[in-house]
């Protein structure tokens, strides 16, 4: 890997070869991780390419990166908790038993 600049066009063949040679991903992999905008991806007439550091850098936008980012903005993710538990517990929410008797 040495051998390529982090900027360097690489088909998806190629950067599937370099980086999974055995596995686990594909070149259809990188085209559905690149339609999910986790891998940016060039297109030049036609062609896809992607660059060694678009590899490195893949999958990091998909993870949140801190736990605030989990819920919406200005909500204490551990007060979310434990109101969402507190609904789930409520005998509202339990599904009544409709047996005859």
């Amino acid at each position: 890997m040495e051998d390529w600049k982090e900027d360097e066009l690489l088909t998806l063949t190629e950067a599937v070869a370099l980086f999974w040679p055995r596995g686990p991903l594909t070149v259809t992999s990188l085209r559905t991780a690149g339609h999910e905008g986790t891998l940016e991806i060039t297109v030049v007439a036609g062609k896809h390419f992607v660059t060694p550091a678009a590899i490195r850098s893949m999958g990091r936008k998909a993870v949140p990166r801190t736990e605030t980012e989990l819920v919406p903005s200005g909500i204490d993710p551990a007060a979310d908790l434990l109101r969402r538990i507190a609904e789930e517990r409520s005998p509202a929410r339990r599904p009544r038993n409709k047996t005859s008797r």
